[in-house]
């Protein structure tokens, strides 16, 4: 993950405004901090919370900040607990996506503004009680279908100069 987020971050460059990172490099911490508290070894800790020091003080450059560093292993936990800890990723959702304007909008009501962080708060909800159902559909095997599809997309990129 960390190789991706290096990797990714050269093109990122090109396409974004200076002065932060791409989500990979939020994820990579993201994915450490999770790591530690699944694993719990003197290890995995020391990881974490290095992992943790790193996403805080580079808080202001990461694409959603320290709470989006926390989020995976708020997640984590939600999944093996029941109950309140429900409401820590939903609340790290809302909270990584208040560090712009969003917040003054919402406060004028203004409707786009209200319904993003009413979806930020919502969608790791609707994720971890969606874990908890059981489906009776069955779910078809991907199999050549989608490497026509991908082979398609690259063509379509061809085509218009990507």
């Amino acid at each position: 993950m960390l190789l991706f987020a290096a990797i990714s971050e050269v093109p990122y460059r090109y396409i974004s405004p200076p002065g932060s990172f791409n989500v990979l490099v939020t994820l990579a911490l993201g994915l450490l901090i999770a790591w530690g508290l699944q694993y719990r070894t003197l290890l995995s800790g020391a990881t974490a919370l290095m992992a943790a020091a790193v996403a805080y003080v580079l808080d202001d450059p990461l694409m959603y900040g320290f709470y989006g560093a926390l989020l995976p292993a708020a997640v984590l936990l939600a999944i093996k607990s029941l109950g309140v800890f429900w409401l820590l990723p939903a609340a790290l959702c809302l909270s990584s996506n208040t560090r712009s304007s969003i917040v003054t909008r919402a406060m004028d009501l203004e409707i786009y503004s209200l319904l993003a962080l009413s979806s930020a708060f919502a969608a790791p909800l609707i994720g971890l009680w969606l874990l908890r159902q059981t489906f009776t559909f069955k779910v078809w095997p991907v199999g050549n279908g989608a490497t026509g599809s991908i082979r398609a997309i690259l063509l379509l990129c061809k085509l218009c100069g990507f």
